[in-house]
């Protein structure tokens, strides 16, 4: 047997409860591996340096903090479920002058090679979620069709419940989530998710958390990406540059924060930005 002979790498220090699956750290002594190289202790209260300790006093020699910051980006997503939000990623395609669009009119910015991606990232989501008017203007199927993959769940922002004959005429028979602040219930496929008038969307995106939405793409428009950057309601933010000059329209949101990644995606230039009051290093 190789097993008790190995060395174990883990991003994440090995669990010492049971949730949806036995302890990790039992198994870990049970193999008899007697290496474990963690990257990062877990943030869980439940564990909290505990399994690492439980390893140490079962005969483990443990390694602590290794690749600390490449550990902790890893976790990301965990780190914002321990909070009660999805992990939220922000995206968007501005044009070479600043524009995301033009009112009332369905424009495409982004070439081919940029929209498999952006397919790639819905099917690593949840949910994704667009604006009332984004939704009326573009008519968008938010699905994916150019990667293998399952759709995540179609949710629109809708304060004032103004879209449920609009969707049932564009999208007869399809499930679709509404975030608003007039009645929780179901309208045929419509499931309608309500949030009370004297809380800010935060109160909204944690209830789509309880429904099991853990992570979260949002696709627009303007507004909704303002309203979620305006309160710091963003993980990470996804920015495809394009060519496309349209010199006048509806103008890019503003962002600030710490530039993870960019590179090229065809001609489009994609920018990976992290909320800086997150600590990922």
């Amino acid at each position: 047997h190789l097993i008790p002979l190995s060395t174990l790498y883990v991003s994440l220090e090995p669990c010492l409860h049971f949730g949806k699956t036995p302890p990790c750290t039992e198994r870990i002594i049970a193999e008899g591996i007697k290496k474990v190289v963690v990257g990062c202790s877990d943030p869980n209260p439940l564990v909290s340096g505990k399994g690492i300790q439980y390893l140490r006093q079962n005969g483990a020699d443990v390694f602590e903090n290794h690749l600390q910051n490449e550990a902790r980006y890893l976790i990301r997503p965990f780190c914002a479920n321990l909070n009660g939000l999805p992990y939220i990623v922000l995206k968007w395609a501005a044009s070479k002058d600043g524009y995301i669009g033009k009112q009332r009119e369905q424009i495409w910015l982004t070439n081919n090679y940029s929209k498999m991606l952006v397919h790639k990232w819905r099917t690593e989501s949840d949910g994704i979620l667009v604006g009332k008017n984004t939704l009326l203007t573009d008519i968008p199927r938010l699905t994916v069709r150019d990667v293998p993959g399952k759709n995540p769940l179609r949710i629109v922002a809708d304060r004032q419940l103004r879209t449920i004959s609009f969707l049932n005429e564009h999208y007869p028979g399809q499930h679709w989530l509404i975030l608003n602040q007039v009645r929780d219930g179901n309208f045929g496929p419509l499931q309608l998710i309500r949030y009370h008038n004297d809380e800010n969307l935060e109160a909204g995106l944690r209830l789509l958390f309880d429904h099991g939405i853990h992570t979260l793409l949002v696709e627009g428009g303007n507004e909704l990406l303002n309203s979620m950057i305006n309160a710091g309601l963003w993980h990470e933010a996804r920015v495809f540059s394009t060519a496309h000059i349209l010199t006048e329209g509806i103008k890019a949101p503003q962002l600030e924060g710490k530039l993870h990644q960019q590179r090229q995606i065809g001609i489009d230039k994609l920018h990976v930005i992290l909320n800086p009051s997150l600590h990922y290093d």
